[in-house]
């Protein structure tokens, strides 16, 4: 009888240090996936928490297959103007994540583009009351992130999720230009995007 309870605790046991040790490498293996975050998953997070700010609107760029592509040679960023460009979006958006940051992004390139603008990554972020990082010196502090590497690569690769959007504010901002003066549209996490 003995014999049968010290093998039933050994068996017991046995399997117990197994079940932990899955459990621990279970535990470990689903961080690991859960640190994968695919450009996919960023879409279907935008897609998820994105509103559509008015019925007769467009709704933004918000799967995969949506995304705009332009011309390859339009995206030939230097090693300044991508340090720039970093540097702005954390400084505007360091906790929008990645889809934020890359918005952006997209904001300042659509300025070069825009006959509106001054014609250079350097000129439009530096133009004057135009970011107010540059004005208040968070820009010049700002570190770029993990997250500002993966949206400039992005965008880059020729993700927009901007609708074309030439601004952007805080939405808690009280005495709005932006929101008197133009059209709203979109807003995503803290920022609300205007044309």
């Amino acid at each position: 009888m003995r014999k049968r309870m010290v093998l039933v605790a050994l068996i017991y046991s046995m399997f117990s240090a197994a079940c932990i040790g899955y459990g621990v490498h279970s535990e470990l293996e689903r961080e690991k996936e859960e640190e994968k975050v695919t450009i996919a998953e960023y879409m279907d997070e935008w897609k998820r928490t994105h509103p559509t700010v008015q019925s007769n609107e467009v709704e933004t760029v918000a799967a995969v297959e949506d995304i705009q592509y332009g011309d390859p040679a339009g995206l030939d960023f230097t090693d300044e103007e991508s340090q720039m460009l970093m540097k702005l979006a954390m400084a505007e958006a360091e906790d929008q994540g990645a889809i934020g940051k890359a918005i952006v992004m997209n904001v300042v390139k659509n300025r070069v583009e825009s006959d509106q603008f001054l014609n250079s990554i350097e000129e439009v972020i530096y133009q004057p009351k135009q970011f107010s990082p540059i004005e208040d010196g968070r820009y010049d502090a700002a570190v770029p992130d993990a997250e500002c590497y993966e949206a400039l690569e992005w965008v880059i690769n020729y993700w927009d999720g901007s609708a074309g959007a030439l601004y952007f504010e805080a939405y808690y901002n009280e005495n709005s230009w932006h929101r008197d003066n133009l059209t709203m549209l979109f807003q995503y996490d803290d920022l609300i995007f205007y044309k």
